[in-house]
């Protein structure tokens, strides 16, 4: 199953290994960034956000996707930001 994280960018969830968010950086590079990991792939994966708001709507739309396609990371995310 992919996720659409931004449009046309796409991440498969069944290779989604880990992921982190950096919502409030000061660092210009990483603020508003969303990581993620994937299987076989050395570096991380990195989408920027142009406002905090839409870097967490992106951030929990990968968790309810990933609980939904029953990943096993799941229970380090079970409390990311509660709805």
């Amino acid at each position: 199953m992919f996720l659409e994280i931004k449009p046309y960018q796409m991440v498969n969830l069944n290779d989604v290994v880990a992921f982190s968010i950096y919502p409030n950086n000061t660092n210009d590079y990483t603020a508003h960034s969303l990581f993620i990991e994937l299987r076989g792939i050395k570096d991380s994966s990195q989408f920027h956000f142009e406002t905090l708001a839409e870097c967490e709507r992106a951030y929990r739309r990968l968790i309810n996707a990933l609980r939904k396609n029953g990943s096993i990371i799941k229970e380090l995310y079970e409390d990311a930001l509660e709805d």
